[in-house]
Parts: C-alpha cells; structure tokens; sequence
C-alpha cells in the first residue's frame, strides 16, 4: 500500500500470529488502523504493546459469528472500513486418509472446513456492507496446496481449494462495488500454526530443518519464504495499484507452482 492506506482501516482476522500478524504490522506502520482478531488474547496483547494506538483488538473464534460481528461493530466505530484480510487456518499435517477412522475424518473435516472455510465466509458477511459503503477489497489467503498437492495432506488441500473457489464466485458476486483477491504463500517456514486437535495433533511454530531444506530443493528460486516475505503482496492488492484487479491470486512462494518440465 502507499501513503494512500494512511487513515484507513483494515479488519485482520487471525492477526495474532504468522503471516496476519506480519500483515497487521505492516499495514499500521503504512498508517492503517487494524482491527484485529484472534482467539489467543496473550498474543493480541503483545500487538497491542507493539503497535499502540493504530491496533484494536477483538479476542474471539473467527468461526463464530458473534466474533465476527464484534469486528464489525469495532470496524463502525472506527468510522469506516476500507479492506478485510482473512488469514485464520490451521494445517493437518500431511494426515493420509488411509490413517483415519470414519469418526476421526468427520471430526477432522469438521473443524478443518470451520476453521480455514468457514471463518472467512463468516467475516466477509459479517463487514460487508461497510466494505460496500467504501468500494472495499477481501483478501483470502490460500496456499500453494490449493494448485499442486504437495503443500498439505489432503483435508488441508480442500479447504484451499475450496477457498479459491470462494475468490473467483465472490469476485463475481460482490462486484462492481467490492473487490476479491487471494495471496497464496507456499511452504511458509518458522511460522505458527494449529494442528487438527480432533485427531490429537499439536499447535506450535513450524521449524523443521528437513522440511525447510525439502522447500528450499523445491523452489526454482532457492528461496525459504518466511510470513515477512508474503507482506508485499498483501499489500500490492489492498492498495491503488491493483483497482483494476478482482478473483486473483498472488504467488509468493519462490516459484513453487510453476510448472516443471
């Protein structure tokens, strides 16, 4: 975003965290107010503390639409809402089918889909007739496991997928007066990020130095991407330049879903 951000306000869902935390940080350094939501209110206070008065936090689930409502109603106060940027997910793993039980697969689809689905359908709904009133932008973030699957296992895979379904639908649907992108990160490293707790998986930061040489081999450019590195491209399409863009998907991922011969 350029000088143009400066007195906006964008509603961050997941922005306690990862690459929504990074985002958030950005964005009010580019003089955005954030209003930002999280589950965890250990971490919002920590954002609290780094960024002042240019944060307003809102401790809840996204996939609820209590908590939803109450960015919104944090948003109206503020005056207006110009942009949302949903970055709320949790990973499974790379769990196989094959290892799952029939009651361990609906409980694992359950709060996958909730979690990484239906949070951001919640906080589109919840803001938009703000994001109207100000010919506003929804940012998704997807993954490189919603073109190719090996950025996930297969539960983690369709709820990317099945958010670029939503980007292109909504872009559709919600247009001329807003606008709908996606950023899609690909084998992000040293980020936190939750595990299927329906199936006993742990939560914690991913720094796994196989994974991350596995990543680097993969990439065309060499690159290990970290949630710093994937901010640019939020930025890009929250800001001016990308007026004329809607149901498009950036790539920050060093090359990862290019095509191999």
């Amino acid at each position: 975003m350029t000088a143009a951000s400066q007195g906006h306000v964008v509603a961050v869902s997941g922005a306690g965290g990862g690459i929504g935390r990074a985002v958030s940080v950005a964005l009010a350094r580019h003089g955005s107010t954030v209003v930002a939501l999280d589950t965890d209110a250990s971490r919002l206070d920590a954002l609290r503390a780094e960024l002042g008065d240019s944060v307003v936090t809102v401790t809840g689930d996204a996939t609820t639409a209590q908590a939803n409502d109450e960015v919104s109603a944090r948003c109206r106060e503020q005056g207006r809402l110009d942009a949302l940027v949903c970055c709320v997910g949790i990973f499974d793993q790379y769990r196989a089918i094959a290892t799952l039980s029939a009651t361990e697969l609906d409980d694992a689809f359950d709060e996958i889909f909730s979690t990484n689905v239906k949070s951001a359908l919640h906080a589109i709904r919840a803001v938009l007739p703000q994001l109207v009133d100000s010919s506003g932008t929804v940012l998704l973030t997807l993954s490189g496991a919603a073109f190719h699957p090996e950025g996930g296992g297969f539960l983690y895979g369709s709820t990317k997928w099945a958010l670029r379904g939503a980007v292109t639908h909504l872009a559709r649907e919600l247009a001329p007066h807003v606008r709908v992108n996606a950023v899609a990160p690909g084998g992000v490293s040293g980020t936190s990020i939750g595990g299927l707790r329906s199936v006993g998986q742990a939560s914690g930061r991913i720094e796994d130095p196989a994974r991350d040489e596995r990543l680097r081999r993969r990439s065309p450019l060499g690159a290990l991407i970290k949630a710093e590195d994937t901010v640019a491209s939020y930025l890009f399409l929250l800001g001016p330049g990308a007026r004329a863009m809607t149901g498009r998907t950036l790539h920050p991922d060093g090359g990862l879903t290019v095509p191999q011969p």
